[in-house]
């Protein structure tokens, strides 16, 4: 579609292989892991230190799991760059230094989410960021869903980000 074209992690002409889109999503993990290494270092010291949060480290666990074999599953869908998700990943990482600087891990958590879904948005596009919706979904308590309840068109946050809608068959 014409909002699909290069981000700022693709040159717009070049041949946008399998194997150069992987290479890129490594480097670009492995930034996103040296800037919320910190964050998730305290995310795991709150897991750990406050009861009612214990199960915390289940949440990042099971998430990856299913985002996991949701991708084995759609390996076939098209990989393009989405200059959108390039702005929320930038977004994100701006979320992130305001977490730092105030002191808020919540705010680093939800930033590092953030992050996660630009990162697929920006390397993979729509129908990507659409297969992996309900985990990503999870990973923000279930923020992303909302929609689907109070929403008149009954589309979550992914949908409309895909422009896709669920049609029901009756009055939903």
């Amino acid at each position: 579609s014409g909002v699909e074209a290069a981000s700022p992690f693709f040159h717009p002409h070049a041949a946008r292989t399998n194997e150069s889109m992987r290479r890129n999503e490594w480097i670009l993990a492995l930034g996103l892991a040296a800037v919320f290494a910190p964050a998730v270092f305290q995310l795991a010291g709150v897991w750990s230190s406050v009861e009612y949060y214990s199960h915390g480290f289940l949440v990042p666990v099971a998430s990856g799991l299913v985002a996991n074999g949701i991708a084995r599953s759609r390996s076939a869908l098209p990989r393009t760059s989405d200059w959108r998700g390039a702005v929320a990943l930038g977004a994100a990482l701006l979320a992130q230094a305001a977490g730092v600087l105030s002191g808020s891990v919540a705010l680093q958590g939800l930033a590092l989410v953030g992050a996660l879904t630009g990162a697929v948005w920006a390397l993979r596009g729509t129908q990507w960021l659409r297969a992996l919706a309900f985990p990503l979904g999870f990973l923000t308590l279930g923020l992303g869903f909302l929609g689907i309840i109070v929403g008149r068109n009954r589309q979550a946050i992914y949908d409309r980000i895909a422009d896709t809608a669920v049609v029901y068959g009756w009055d939903a």
